[in-house]
Parts: C-alpha cells; sequence; structure tokens
C-alpha cells in the first residue's frame, strides 16, 4: 500500500519538484523568486492538467469480475490483465510524465533567463 502511495505523491508532485529545482539552482540570480515559484507553479500544473487531459492513459488496471453462486450470495474477485498484483500508476502514466517531463526542462530554462533578465 505504501508504494502505491509514493506513485501518487510523486505524479501530483512532479511539476512541484521540477520548479523546487530549478528555484533551488537559481534562487540566488533569479529577480523576484517567489513570483517566478508561483507563476511556474500555475503554469506547470496547468499545463500537466491539459497533456493529462489531451492523452489519456490506457487501461492497464484491474476489473472487478462478479459471479452469481448457486446459493444466490454475490462472490466478488479481482483479476489482472496483466498479472501483478499492486497496481503501477507509474507505468499507466509513463508517456505523460515523459511528455511533461521533456517539455518542462526548456520552459524551465527559459522562465529562470526571463527572471534573471539575461538574454544571452
Amino acid at each position: 500500500m505504501s508504494g502505491f502511495l509514493i506513485q501518487i505523491a510523486f505524479i501530483a508532485a512532479l511539476p512541484a519538484i521540477f520548479v523546487g529545482g530549478a528555484a533551488a539552482l537559481s534562487w540566488q540570480q533569479l529577480g523576484k523568486p517567489w513570483l517566478f515559484v508561483c507563476l511556474a507553479l500555475i503554469v506547470f500544473y496547468a499545463a500537466y492538467v491539459v497533456i493529462f487531459y489531451l492523452w489519456p492513459s490506457q487501461t492497464i488496471g484491474y476489473t472487478l469480475i462478479t459471479k452469481q453462486p448457486i446459493d444466490g450470495a454475490k462472490n466478488y474477485t479481482v483479476a489482472s490483465h496483466n498479472g501483478q498484483v499492486n497496481p503501477s500508476f507509474i507505468g499507466q502514466y509513463i508517456g505523460q510524465l515523459l511528455l511533461f517531463s521533456i517539455l518542462a526542462i526548456p520552459a524551465l530554462w527559459f522562465l529562470a533567463k526571463f527572471f534573471t533578465g539575461k538574454t544571452s
């Protein structure tokens, strides 16, 4: 269960991890560092939502199979499509995470350059 929560936390915090890392590396050079952090977080979470909305993940999780036994009681069995016991959300959303990461690195560089005032 803790692996599941770690994966959810990582997926939810990825934009903040990128912004925090960029802010930590360029804090002294930034003209208005808190404005940089706030603006970058807003822009990056908005981009994150757009990426996840426009590129939905493929369902590779579990299905619930219900059977009606002879005695009338319902029996619920969880079956996996890929044979794994624990769901992997990282694997399910890897495309979106990679696309966001590829777009985030140059966007942070340009945003940091804008806030430092350096164009070269």
